[in-house]
């Protein structure tokens, strides 16, 4: 007869195997800190369930196994498939063959290219990883037909050295690499929504504080202020304030030098700390899921590109006629001169906006100067 306590242990194991698939399996659901754009979002909408397919997505890091690869996709991620406006992609992030600490380097950056009769349409979305090495969120699709997604841990040439035992180039060298046939893109007059490089504005925890702290607001105005003056200012019932302070002196990440690749929007908000591009990023994320048309203005110096800078300009009335200046990280240094540095207010002036902070004037960052969403 067998022994009630052997078979009580079978029935533990069994229920520790079951809790721990299930537990697997719906890992996504726990992970999960992003919504699909609502106005983006579709019925039926992601990945279709016909696939061209079953090979599994291209790993590139390693030619003979998977394992060594920065980047792991879950299996339900194929070579080559079929969807509709966005998908969601998940996986997990082996830092054992990188020379960084797994706690200084924490997004995964996603590129997505389209070559329609020889124009390009490149767009990139970043998306957080968490304490567990892990992440999971959406990307989305702006052209119709095959489109190439390649995946990144880095994507600067300078972090490549982060990789051990790898030659690199200045050539960005992607982690993985599949296609996805596009059947229904994301309209035009909602592109401006989507997230971009840094700015993840399908955060969960973004999006409800920008609605909290606009749910009184009464003009786009006035909430265009309120989240300016909160990356300003902060909470003050909270003390919960930002700081601008250089990566450098705060995290041992690219051996000190500041990259715009290394946190997204929402990682920002959590930290608190940051650069100039993370305070434009923030800001453009929060307004962006506020549904406001808000770009991104960068720059450099000099063909050196030792000293660069980002702010923002929005468009408030959604004809993309004016758009309005605003600097929330110049805005945060400057605290006294604050409404100057956002043209909401009758105190701002364009003189001063453009050339009182010598030498490092917004005028002077005209260098390969970008405006994009």
């Amino acid at each position: 007869m067998i022994n009630k306590k052997i078979i009580y242990s079978l029935i533990f194991l069994i229920s520790i195997l079951f809790i721990t698939s299930f537990i697997k399996y719906f890992s996504d659901f726990y992970l999960m800190n992003e919504v699909i754009i609502p106005e983006v979002k579709i019925k039926n909408g992601g990945i279709q369930k016909k696939t061209r397919s079953k090979k599994q997505v291209i790993y590139y890091n390693d030619k003979n196994s998977i394992k060594k690869s920065d980047i792991k996709l879950k299996k339900n991620i194929r070579y080559d498939q079929y969807v509709k406006r966005y998908m969601k992609l998940s996986g997990r992030v082996d830092f054992s063959n990188i020379n960084f600490n797994s706690d200084q380097y924490r997004t995964v950056i996603i590129e997505v290219t389209a070559n329609k009769n020889n124009n390009v349409n490149r767009s990139f979305f970043m998306l957080p990883i968490n304490k567990e090495n892990r992440f999971t969120g959406y990307i989305y699709f702006e052209k119709k037909g095959l489109n190439k997604v390649s995946c990144f841990l880095f994507y600067d040439y300078l972090s490549n050295y982060g990789r051990k035992n790898m030659n690199f180039t200045k050539k960005t060298t992607a982690s993985i690499g599949f296609y996805v046939n596009v059947l229904d893109e994301v309209p035009d007059n909602l592109v401006y929504l989507l997230p971009s490089r840094n700015v993840d504005c399908g955060n969960k925890k973004l999006r409800k504080l920008a609605f909290k702290l606009t749910k009184d607001c009464t003009s786009d105005f006035d909430k265009a202020k309120k989240i300016y003056e909160y990356l300003v200012f902060g909470e003050d019932k909270n003390n919960n304030k930002y700081k601008f302070k250089k990566y450098k002196d705060t995290y041992n990440v690219y051996n000190g030098n500041n990259f715009y690749n290394a946190y997204t929007a929402s990682q920002i908000l959590d930290s608190k700390l940051g650069i100039c591009n993370d305070f434009a990023e923030v800001y453009a994320a929060m307004m962006r899921s506020l549904n406001f048309k808000i770009k991104k203005v960068s720059g450099f110096i000099d063909e050196n590109k030792k000293v660069g800078h980002m702010w923002n300009i929005i468009n408030l009335n959604g004809d993309e006629k004016e758009w309005l200046k605003v600097d929330a990280s110049w805005g945060n240094i400057n605290k006294i001169n604050y409404r100057k540095w956002a043209q909401y207010y009758p105190e701002f002036d364009d003189n001063f906006f453009e050339e009182s902070f010598s030498p490092y004037n917004h005028s002077a960052f005209s260098f390969e100067r970008k405006v994009e969403y």
